[in-house]
């Protein structure tokens, strides 16, 4: 905490994820006197490989017959790893309320992630294993199988240190024009998924809030894409990183 105080009293620039962590180091008292440049720079997305209109009716159809999923089933995604901070029962929570409405539901993992720790908290939840779909996928697979998904959850751990997360997932779901459902508390998240209209956000973790982010979702596609186009593009990234440091250079 000492060393964190001087870093940033003595700092000509900091670099934040999140608009929220921003405003959280500019309310620090020691830094009433003195306040740092700070550019906000989320985690980004490449738009040349999550980009909608590269996977076709074909592959989608193909992907879907290879995971034995049927036109009518409704797919719940999840992308990334779980660890610690992502809500792994809460998610499941979630998807039973979700299964109560659309008995066709399938939640679909791409993850690194242990399959069996998956379907041992998914048992433990009372879910058979057809309910769920569980597979690894390289980076460069990951946008065909979104693709396929008819909306995509995360829940993350609200905790204080969060304020200054950007879940570089957020950005691949809503480039692949996919409805989200999130819960509010991380980072910017929630601001971006309501100023965009890209889906869902819960307050709580609650039997009502999952009912209340039950399809329909509030979702524009259109202005879901243009979203992560002006807010997570990696070329608009890069540019930020690069005044950054030609200010520092100059």
């Amino acid at each position: 905490k000492k060393k964190k105080k001087k870093y940033f009293k003595n700092s000509y620039y900091v670099i934040s994820l999140t608009e929220n962590g921003k405003n959280e180091i500019l309310s620090w008292n020691y830094l009433k006197n003195k306040k740092p440049k700070i550019e906000v720079i989320p985690c980004c997305v490449d738009l040349e490989l999550f980009n909608p209109q590269k996977v076709s009716g074909l592959k989608k159809n193909k992907l879907r017959k290879q995971l034995k999923l049927s036109e009518d089933h409704f797919v719940l995604g999840y992308i990334g790893s779980i660890g610690t901070w992502y809500m792994l029962n809460e998610m499941l929570d979630y998807f039973s309320v979700l299964q109560k409405e659309k008995q066709d539901a399938v939640f679909l993992f791409l993850t690194t992630e242990s399959k069996e720790f998956i379907l041992k908290s998914a048992k433990n939840k009372g879910f058979d294993e057809n309910h769920l779909r569980i597979i690894s996928v390289s980076h460069t697979e990951v946008p065909q199988y979104l693709s396929i998904c008819d909306a995509s959850v995360f829940f993350i751990r609200p905790t204080f240190s969060k304020k200054a997360s950007s879940p570089t997932k957020q950005g691949e779901i809503m480039a692949m024009g996919i409805p989200l459902i999130c819960n509010a508390g991380v980072g910017d998240t929630d601001e971006l998924v309501k100023k965009y209209k890209s889906g869902n956000v819960i307050q709580n973790f609650s039997l009502e809030d999952y009912q209340s982010a039950l399809p329909p979702i509030h979702f524009d596609r259109a202005k879901t894409i243009q979203g992560c186009r002006e807010y997570f593009a990696l070329d608009i990234g890069v540019k930020r990183y690069l005044r950054v440091y030609k200010f520092l250079h100059g």
